[in-house]
Formats: C-alpha cells, sequence, structure tokens
C-alpha cells in the first residue's frame, strides 16, 4: 500500500510538473514571438536599416545639431543598407551657405546621374535626390563638387576652401 500511494504521488508531481513546464514553455515563446508581429518592428520598416557615413569631419552648431563642411575637394557621401532586405527610398539634402555667405552651384553625381543645384545664399536649400534602390548590405556613394573656380576661404587661418554646409540627410521610405 505504502508503495502505490508513493508511484501515485511521483506521477501526480510529475503530472504537475510538465503543467508547469508547458506553461512557462507557452509564456516564453509568446513573450519573444508577439514583439516580433509589432507594426513598429524594424523587418516592417526596412529605412531603419539605412545609414550614411560622409568623408568629411562632423562639426557641431551652438545648439549641438551635427553639420559638416562640405569643401572644394572630394566630398563623398556613402549610403548603407545594413538590412536584408532592399529597400527604395528618397534621400534629401538640406544645405546652406557656405561662411562667405555666396551663392554657389554643385553638382552630385549618383547612381550614373550627374546633377546641377543652386545653392541660395539666404536661406536653406532642400535638394531631393529622387529615388534609391539599394540591395541588401550594398552601399553606393554620392560625390558632390562645386565649381572649380569659386573660392571661399575664411580669415581664420583655415585653409579649407569652402563650398556648401551639409545640415541634414534625411531619407524617406515610399
Amino acid at each position: 500500500m505504502q508503495k502505490e500511494n508513493i508511484i501515485k504521488i511521483k506521477f501526480i508531481f510529475n503530472f504537475l510538473f510538465s503543467i508547469i513546464f508547458l506553461f512557462f514553455s507557452i509564456s516564453i515563446f509568446s513573450f519573444i514571438s508577439f514583439p516580433l508581429l509589432s507594426i513598429k518592428s524594424t523587418e516592417i520598416e526596412p529605412i531603419k536599416f539605412l545609414d550614411f557615413t560622409i568623408n568629411k569631419v562632423p562639426e557641431y552648431d551652438l545648439k549641438k545639431n551635427t553639420f559638416w563642411w562640405l569643401t572644394q575637394d572630394e566630398n563623398i557621401i556613402t549610403i548603407i543598407n545594413r538590412g536584408d532586405e532592399r529597400i527604395k527610398f528618397e534621400i534629401i539634402l538640406l544645405m546652406s551657405q557656405n561662411p562667405c555667405k555666396e551663392k554657389t552651384t554643385i553638382e552630385i553625381q549618383y547612381l550614373s546621374k550627374l546633377k546641377h543645384y543652386n545653392i541660395d545664399s539666404k536661406q536653406r536649400s532642400t535638394v531631393s535626390l529622387g529615388d534609391f534602390i539599394l540591395k541588401p548590405f550594398e552601399k553606393k556613394n554620392l560625390y558632390i563638387q562645386g565649381n572649380p573656380d569659386f573660392r571661399c576661404y575664411v580669415k581664420n587661418g583655415d585653409t579649407r576652401n569652402f563650398l556648401v554646409k551639409l545640415e541634414k540627410i534625411e531619407f524617406k521610405y515610399e
């Protein structure tokens, strides 16, 4: 009789342990799976995988906003898709005057295209580069240069020949 009770207790204990284990397994699976189905998931918003680098040193204004001085020498912006999906998007560059406060024309070469843009001396200029498509883990370069005859030097000892101030790069996902 004693042996039968021990076997029954072991069976009940094993059954309860199995039920508790199953409950925790389903709970863990749910907590891991449901966030992946969220609308804010990066798999649904591949634009979050876009990144860029610029071959210029970032500088900061008094409000701690980042900007880059593009100069007459080589200006390269590399756009990188760090995700595993193809992304179609638009690039928008926000530019403003050079320190000489002179109007200038820049040319941007990208995707085998060469386009000219006038950068105003009094207000910010928005440059929209149209549609881009990047394959998974692909990167492409934008080359920006100005008129070789344009000169803009400041009188503080800085030897750079300034072209324009690049204030922001935005990606618009379609």
